[in-house]
């Protein structure tokens, strides 16, 4: 997934990355790229109704490793 990728689907999909076809692909890329931690970022700041729903654990674990480059254990 490139960053032109992840921006249509955060603008269609929204923030949820977990409801993503290509979940797999957007972690890939947040791992690699401060500009899609920053884009997903913003996303969540401005529709805070997207973390009002349980998260995924595992997912956030994911995403969340990806972000901070320590990679999955």
């Amino acid at each position: 997934m490139d960053l032109s990728v992840f921006r249509q689907r955060l603008s269609t999909l929204g923030a949820d990355i977990g409801r993503w076809p290509d979940n797999d692909e957007a972690v890939a890329l947040l791992a690699e790229s401060d500009e899609a931690v920053a884009l997903l970022a913003n996303a969540l700041r401005e529709t805070p109704e997207a973390t009002s729903e349980p998260l995924d654990t595992a997912l956030t674990e994911a995403v969340l490793d990806a972000a901070l480059g320590r990679g999955a254990d």
